[in-house]
């Protein structure tokens, strides 16, 4: 079958995902659904734990990553005040969403150590620097105040870190494992970045990728280079993410690629160039490291962000036709925010769902778990 063909075929072939997903928007074309007022949070939440329950039932063993979206881990002080006032017991601010927390294996976070996190660091010895500017007498008021306005700021970014770091360990006490793709600037930086991340309970990648494309297959041993099989998320000691094919010219040269490696975890992108799904046999090649033994190979599923190189896109849409494509998305060419709850969306995604199963593939990375944000009201209640 010619590359071009392929993501046609795909749709074609996994068109009837959206019935075991109880995603019916595609069993009656022409309906117009009624749509509920969004609970944004929630409403990922649910197509997660719905794709989760999906690939569980094809394979028992399914794992699904999440890249981000931490808030959604546990009720938010919004979502309490949406609730309505019937009495009924909740579940406290703060508290652990155990369904989604069930739903998820791993969490992948980016910048840990390189990245945001510098400039966290950066932003945090500055503000300490400025605290011990001493300001003449004839402005001690102002200097008073100035300083205890900084003062407060940098507790609130202290109390910040903290709840984080509380919320992580919650997290792994709860089996979820932790991930780390650290995109690092210069070779210095991946180098302390490894001194960092030596010591935590972290599974971490360390790449000097300053533009952030993960387009590199790295066939230098490893650090914690494993030859045994991995047939689990906890037993990976090692892995690589490589979500953009475009720099190999041929879909063959990329599977090959993979040959030379000994990771026990591969992340991808399951469309060469986004737009050539690979095959079963290819996934399949990919599965075994370069000593022959077994390891994991995941795909990537955005689960808010259109893109217009996708074998679902039709050239015929645009802003607002269909309803479901939001606005643009200003450092992306092609790519449009979605409104994610909507039932012809999660058609797509159940098409998509079901071709990554189908392809063999041991799980999946859903992105865009942070598009929430996006929607709901600026003004946080």
């Amino acid at each position: 079958m010619a590359g071009g063909d392929r993501g046609i075929y795909f749709l074609r072939k996994h068109s009837s995902l959206c019935l075991a997903l109880a995603l019916t928007i595609c069993a009656f074309p022409g309906v117009v659904w009624a749509q509920p007022a969004p609970e944004y949070r929630g409403a990922l939440r649910d197509t997660v734990e719905t794709l989760a329950r999906y690939g569980r039932s094809r394979h028992p063993d399914f794992i699904v990553l999440v890249r981000g979206g931490l808030d959604l881990f546990q009720k938010s002080r919004r979502e309490a005040l949406l609730e309505d006032p019937d009495g009924a017991r909740r579940q406290p601010v703060g508290g652990l969403q155990l369904s989604y927390v069930r739903a998820v294996n791993g969490l992948v976070l980016d910048d840990t150590a390189c990245g945001a996190a510098l400039e966290r660091e950066r932003e945090a010895r500055e503000m300490t620097e400025r605290l011990k500017v001493t300001k003449p007498a004839a402005n001690a008021l102002f200097a008073e105040i100035e300083a205890n306005r900084q003062k407060a700021e940098q507790a609130k970014l202290a109390a910040a870190l903290n709840a984080e770091t509380n919320l992580l360990d919650r997290l792994k006490t709860e089996g979820v494992r932790l991930l780390a793709i650290e995109h690092c600037r210069t070779p210095e930086e991946a180098a302390m970045a490894r001194r960092k991340t030596a010591g935590r309970e972290m599974l971490a990648t360390i790449l000097v990728d300053p533009s952030r494309r993960l387009d590199l297959i790295d066939s230098a041993r490893a650090s914690h280079e494993n030859a045994d099989p991995v047939l689990s998320l906890g037993a990976a000691r090692t892995f690589m993410v490589v979500l953009d094919s475009r720099r190999f010219n041929r879909q063959e040269m990329f599977v090959e690629a993979f040959g030379l490696t000994n990771h026990d975890l591969l992340i991808i992108d399951g469309f060469h160039g986004k737009k050539d799904s690979l095959t079963f046999d290819e996934i399949r090649r990919a599965q075994f490291k370069r000593v022959g033994t077994r390891r994991l190979v995941l795909a990537r599923l955005n689960l808010t962000l259109a893109e217009a190189e996708r074998f679902y896109w039709n050239p015929a849409w645009r802003i607002g036709q269909p309803e479901w494509l939001a606005a643009p998305l200003p450092e992306q060419a092609g790519a449009v925010r979605v409104r994610y709850w909507h039932p012809a969306w999660k058609g797509v995604l159940g098409v998509y769902m079901q071709g990554l199963v189908d392809l063999g593939v041991d799980g999946v990375m859903l992105e865009g778990l942070e598009a929430f944000q996006h929607f709901e009201d600026p003004s946080p209640p």
